[in-house]
């Protein structure tokens, strides 16, 4: 038996690659998150949320804010490329769907 061990590089890094999450799945990880996330905002009703005030209309400063912090969350986790223009833009849709979902049931 040898005394040294030989390694082969290549192999190692190819084996490293092959273990890694592809981006299909953690975007599939993060939709799933987001959706839960807007769920229990849903559920919280409207005012609760914040989403939307008492007199009926939404509030932009919350709903913007809800946006800026999830699109911090998709460009850290790498979903939008590195791109905040796209990020925000998937967090807004986000955000007023959530809004407008929690006003239609604070209104049942």
């Amino acid at each position: 038996m040898s005394a040294r061990r030989s390694l082969s590089w290549t192999a190692a890094l190819r084996d490293m690659r092959a273990d890694r999450i592809g981006l299909e799945e953690r975007r599939a990880i993060f939709a799933a998150q987001h959706a839960a996330k807007i769920e229990a905002m849903q559920v919280r009703r409207g005012t609760a949320a914040r989403l939307w005030t008492a007199e009926g209309g939404f509030d932009r400063r919350a709903i913007m804010a809800a946006a800026v912090a999830d699109a911090r969350c998709i460009v850290n986790g790498a979903l939008a490329g590195g791109c905040w223009r796209k990020a925000m833009s998937v967090a807004l849709t986000y955000a007023w769907n959530a809004a407008r979902a929690a006003k239609r049931a604070g209104s049942h």
